[in-house]
């Protein structure tokens, strides 16, 4: 497979970064995401603004513009000819003399995604809570430490992820959004989260739907006594979650606005 650094299209195995890396050093670097629906870069207008958005909370700046962004990227999809693929962009800094910006390598490689996401469709998946908060999390970064440190527990308990929450609130998992459904109403954290691409297509997907959202502080306590509750990724797309740490949601089972979301996204994708 290809992928690019800095100017040039190389096999991904001629990628490397030195040692003295500030991503290695300082686990600081700007992180994209995406992947291909039909043999094209899904929504990847809003994954270059979210990029974007990062280099400049992360003082970050590259030698390329969202428009040749966009050409590097189509040109590697057409030298990456192959199905079900996804794509990495890492912008890995380095200090600027005056050490108030600094100056990022530019990656650009595609990957089979070796993370299998299971879709439970009758039971629903399982989520557990952990107090945490994420430095800059509007800011997508290689900062995964927290959910390494307990992805064995998150193995052993069966569940898919950790959900951050700060004692009171809740954010958001390790590399999804979350929604919950209460009487009819969607919510979703609004604040100290990393706002998604696939939890900006859910939005527009409610609104299509025209079902009620709002954008809000949750309290962990609105969360155990939602009717529904779902989390969205690029990976995940959208998947249903019935119980959380020992606590079920609605009986286990899967609510109707969750499985009409599910229906229309997979519609989506068809139609892409």
């Amino acid at each position: 497979m290809i992928g690019f650094h800095n100017g040039n299209y190389s096999a991904i195995s001629n990628l490397s970064l030195p040692i003295t890396s500030n991503t290695i050093n300082r686990s600081y670097a700007a992180f994209e995401f995406f992947t291909l629906v039909n043999h094209k870069p899904f929504y990847l207008d809003r994954h270059l603004n979210r990029l974007f958005q990062t280099l400049e909370i992360l003082r970050i700046q590259i030698d390329y513009d969202k428009n040749k962004l966009t050409e590097i990227i189509h040109q590697l999809t057409k030298k990456n000819p192959i199905e079900n693929i996804f794509y990495k962009i890492f912008v890995i800094p380095e200090p600027h003399p005056k050490f108030d910006s600094f100056k990022g390598d530019l990656f650009i490689f595609p990957i089979i995604n070796s993370v299998k996401e299971t879709i439970f469709p009758k039971t629903g998946a399982k989520l557990l809570l952990k107090e945490y908060s994420r430095f800059l999390p509007e800011a997508k970064t290689t900062d995964y430490i927290a959910y390494v440190y307990w992805e064995k527990e998150v193995q052993q308990q069966q569940a898919i992820d950790v959900l951050y929450h700060n004692s009171k609130f809740i954010r958001e998992t390790s590399r999804s959004n979350i929604f919950i459904v209460k009487n009819n109403i969607i919510y979703t954290p609004k604040i100290e989260v990393l706002k998604g691409i696939t939890r900006s297509i859910i939005i527009d997907l409610i609104q299509k739907n025209l079902f009620i959202l709002e954008e809000k502080e949750v309290s962990l306590a609105e969360l155990l006594l939602a009717d529904e509750v779902f989390v969205t990724s690029t990976t995940r797309e959208i998947m249903p979650v019935t119980n959380i740490d020992s606590s079920t949601i609605n009986q286990g089972k899967i609510g109707k606005i969750t499985q009409q979301l599910m229906i229309d996204f997979k519609e989506l994708k068809i139609n892409y």
